[in-house]
């Protein structure tokens, strides 16, 4: 009961630290969000400022980003590199010409030509679902931006010392009292975009019968992209997990293409055989298919010279699937984990690597077996 109830009062503190630097961003402020130990200095762009730019320039020191969402116009032409102002609008080198470049990348009226490379600013463009498909740093400021009613974008910088080197909690504390700033984190927004904004949503459940045992089906559908389609979930012994269990879960990246050579090529029959016989055999476990594009089968193994397996596999301690052009699948899958209540799972891969950054979706990998 204690540790329950100390869970729930540590929910409602980081919900109320959300709240917080939503408020301040709301009100044109600035925030510091946390990444692991990493600190960043953010504000909504159309708040933008001389006077922030100047304070990010002499204070944070870290090199000054934008995120825009990959709607921009701009998206197609600037790519991810960094830009100024054409000098023939302004010279680009101090806080004002720099804070009008950030503002004109909002205007509608914006075009290409208006920007040179490289210049001063990174550009980040963000994909549609941000740090709910990709935790990273660019994607949390972005969303805290939108979730203050700021949706065209974030301005951002990284908390260095003198020396370059990032600052430590104790400095970045003292930091955001001298300046009266909140203070966040990625792990806390992606917590709060899970309980407030899901993307992803449990259509139906049917029972399937297999030559390995009984499972039932669960079909989930993206809730901002229904032309992606659906991503099927078999589940094995139970609908539902509880967050203290530990469970036997394989994430299978669906393409029939490749399941049909792995097939025929091995007696044991696919990978997708082999692991429903494993989940069976446990008696209990989840099997996720997650939906393959055309582009990015297209990208694939079987297309390629690299010999790849045709599932999400592990490299250099990287997740990688069947080219995956913004991290989606694997943000999907883990939101997919989450619904059916998976925290804690044994995870069914011939890769000794692990996966980075699962942790920030509040999942664990106590172990990982081959199958």
């Amino acid at each position: 009961m204690h540790l329950i109830l100390d869970r729930i009062n540590r929910f409602m503190q980081e919900l109320k630290d959300i709240d917080k630097a939503l408020q301040e961003i709301k009100a044109g402020q600035c925030v510091i969000v946390a990444d692991e130990a990493n600190y960043f200095l953010m504000f909504a762009a159309p708040a933008c400022t001389s006077a922030y730019v100047t304070f990010m320039m002499n204070e944070c020191r870290g090199q000054v980003q934008i995120a825009l969402k990959k709607s921009s116009p701009l998206n197609s032409t600037l790519n991810r590199q960094t830009f100024e102002l054409n000098s023939s609008l302004k010279t680009g080198i101090n806080a004002n010409d720099r804070c009008h470049g950030i503002l004109r990348m909002l205007d509608e009226n914006v075009v290409a030509e208006d920007f040179v490379s490289p210049g001063f600013f990174k550009v980040n463009w963000i994909s549609h679902g941000a740090v709910l498909v990709k935790p990273g740093i660019a994607e949390a400021a972005y969303d805290l931006a939108r979730l203050a009613d700021y949706p065209e974008g974030a301005v951002f910088c990284q908390l260095l010392d003198d020396q370059a080197n990032s600052l430590s909690k104790t400095q970045v504390k003292d930091f955001a009292k001298n300046n009266d700033m909140a203070i966040t984190d990625l792990n806390d927004i992606i917590e709060y975009r899970l309980i407030k904004e899901p993307l992803v949503e449990a259509l139906n459940i049917v029972n399937m019968p297999t030559d390995y045992g009984d499972f039932r089906l669960h079909v989930y559908n993206v809730i901002y992209d229904p032309a992606r389609g659906i991503d099927l979930v078999l589940t094995c012994g139970k609908d539902k997990f509880e967050e203290d269990e530990t469970v036997l879960v394989r994430v299978h990246s669906e393409w029939s293409i490749g399941n049909i050579v792995n097939r025929l090529k091995n007696e044991e029959g696919s990978s997708l055989n082999r692991a429903m016989k494993q989940v069976a055999d446990e008696g209990c476990g989840v099997i996720v298919f997650l939906r393959n594009t055309p582009e990015q089968a297209a990208n694939s193994g079987l297309f390629t010279k690299s010999k790849r397996p045709t599932d999400i596999w592990i490299e250099d301690g990287e997740v990688k699937t069947l080219k995956p052009q913004d991290g989606m699948a694997y943000g999907l899958g883990a939101q997919i984990l989450r619904d059916l209540g998976v925290r804690k799972m044994k995870l069914m891969s011939n890769s000794p690597a692990s996966f980075t950054g699962i942790n920030n979706y509040g999942l664990e990998i106590v172990e990982q077996v081959n199958y």
